[in-house]
C-alpha cells in the first residue's frame, strides 16, 4: 500500500496526484537476462481512510498493468479532495494475496534466478495555470 497525508491548510490546498512508472523490464541482479514482455499487474485498487473527507479519485478503475517506461496516474485529488491521510492499497485482508501479479509470456524462458525491477513513485501538487 501507499500512504499519502495532505495536511496543508485549506487555502493552500489545490489537489495532488500520485503516479508510478516501472523503469525497466524485470532483469537478473547482474543484468544478464531480462523477462521481455513480462508485466506487473495491480488488482483490487482501493482508497481507505480512518478520517472523514472526500477521497481522491482512482484514475484507472480496472486492473492496472505497468509497462516499462510508461507513467500511470493512480490517484488524483482535486481542490477539496484528499485532505488528511489516505491509504491506496491493492486488495483488503481477504484479497491482498491475489492483488499483485507478475504475468510472464509463454515465449519467455526465465532462468533459475532472482529478477527485479524498479518502480518510481511520484507525488505531486502542481497548481493549475
Amino acid at each position: 500500500y501507499i500512504q499519502v497525508s495532505d495536511r496543508r491548510s485549506e487555502n493552500q490546498r489545490d489537489g495532488w496526484t500520485l503516479s508510478v512508472r516501472q523503469l525497466e523490464n524485470f532483469q537478473t541482479k547482474n543484468n544478464d537476462h531480462e523477462l521481455i514482455g513480462a508485466s506487473l499487474r495491480f488488482l483490487n485498487q482501493q482508497v481507505a481512510t480512518a478520517q472523514d473527507g472526500t477521497p481522491p479519485g482512482v484514475q484507472e478503475t480496472s486492473d492496472l498493468t505497468l509497462i516499462p517506461g510508461e507513467k500511470h496516474i493512480l490517484l488524483q485529488a482535486k481542490e477539496t479532495e484528499g485532505a488528511g491521510t489516505w491509504i491506496y492499497r491493492f486488495g483488503d485482508a481477504q484479497s491482498a494475496n491475489q492483488s499483485v501479479a507478475l504475468d510472464v509470456p509463454k515465449t519467455v524462458s526465465p532462468n533459475a534466478a532472482q529478477y527485479q525491477t524498479t518502480l518510481s513513485w511520484e507525488l505531486s501538487a502542481v497548481p493549475d495555470n
